[in-house]
């Protein structure tokens, strides 16, 4: 069997973020250096010595507010950019169930107190001033209920933001795309004499004519749907 070395299957550098640091980056090392592939592989997806950064609270709020919009609302909102030429950020009046979704995918989260504190302290430019929502409660819960809201503060923030970025779509250029591929669609539509008499299409042309505007619609949904969800990504 043809000898591989172990510089050939991988390198170890100093800088290398992706490896454990200290003693347990040194165990990488000395297992490398004496061939212990297996020894390597099982120290290097030791659970215990390498782990994820955790997400920073501003990232779970971004990553909260896309999955709000991609998971409730999307039709809603290409519905509005279609009828009244742009998506509304007024969560609780101009989306179905708005203000009851944002509570319970949002707001209505306990956390702990160590929690509470961290996200408090990050978020503090969102922070929540209305006593009225934990008067007479003991401390820990004043800490929690504050925090709950919050975070629903900052993601309601980050909601109007995307929103904006949503609107900035250029629909003339959607439009433009759904007119071309409505008529696309159209220019292939073949029909017989047989077709249309069993269909009790008389004028083949006055037929096209009355159903493009709903060819249009179909696929200018399809293209706006497609745009908000990149707009998400």
């Amino acid at each position: 069997m043809k000898e591989v070395k172990v510089s050939t299957i991988i390198a170890v550098t100093e800088d290398d973020e992706t490896l454990a640091r200290g003693a347990a980056k040194a165990k990488l090392v000395e297992n490398l250096e004496k061939g212990n592939i297996k020894e390597y592989v099982g120290t290097y997806f030791r659970t215990d010595v390498i782990k994820p950064e955790p997400p920073t609270w501003a990232q779970q709020v971004n990553q909260a507010a896309r999955d709000l919009i991609s998971n409730n609302f999307i039709p809603e909102i290409v519905d509005l950019i279609m009828d009244e030429g742009e998506a509304s950020s007024d969560i609780n009046n101009d989306y179905a169930n708005g203000d009851g979704i944002f509570h319970e995918t949002i707001t209505d989260v306990d956390y702990d107190t160590d929690e509470a504190m961290e996200l408090l302290q990050e978020l503090s430019s969102f922070e929540e001033d209305d006593s009225g929502l934990w008067e007479g409660k003991d401390w820990d819960d004043i800490l929690r209920i504050k925090a709950a809201y919050t975070f629903g503060n900052a993601v309601h923030d980050e909601f109007e933001t995307l929103i904006s970025s949503i609107n900035d779509i250029d629909l003339d250029e959607v439009i433009k795309q759904a007119v071309k591929a409505a008529f696309k669609e159209l220019g292939h539509f073949k029909m017989t004499a047989e077709d249309r008499a069993y269909l009790e299409i008389e004028d083949l042309e006055s037929w096209l004519d009355e159903n493009r505007n709903g060819l249009c619609e179909k696929h200018l949904k399809e293209l706006l749907t497609k745009e908000v969800e990149e707009c998400l990504e």
